[in-house]
């Protein structure tokens, strides 16, 4: 899920953005040490999407498979704005601290 969220957004950015990164030292002269770099896939969009990503799991819900009878997560709402196939949905307040614990928090955590 974490993951999923992380991609889709990343694919969503505008490949010519870019951002100033380098030393905000002042030189003698006056002048600063300044680059520009792709936005896209840079330290700074991952640590924006690491910063929100845990607000995602209220987005999903928790199905079982039949056949398997192992947990399933999908989107409530596919991201081309369908509805998304709600068959054997289970919604709780369980499932959703479950799922923010799990899925995000826990991995952040380890990440960073």
């Amino acid at each position: 899920m974490l993951v999923d969220e992380i991609h889709w957004e990343i694919n969503q950015t505008d490949p010519k953005r870019t951002i100033q990164v380098g030393s905000f030292r002042i030189m003698p002269d006056g002048s600063q040490r300044l680059s520009e770099i792709p936005y896209k896939q840079s330290t700074v969009q991952l640590t924006e999407l690491l910063e929100t990503a845990c607000s995602k799991p209220g987005d999903y819900y928790q199905s079982v498979d039949k056949l398997t009878n192992t947990k399933i997560y999908r989107r409530q709402n596919r991201r081309d704005g369908q509805p998304a196939s709600l068959k054997n949905l289970t919604l709780s307040k369980d499932i959703m601290k479950m799922l923010k614990f799990a899925s995000c928090v826990k991995r952040v955590r380890c990440m960073m």
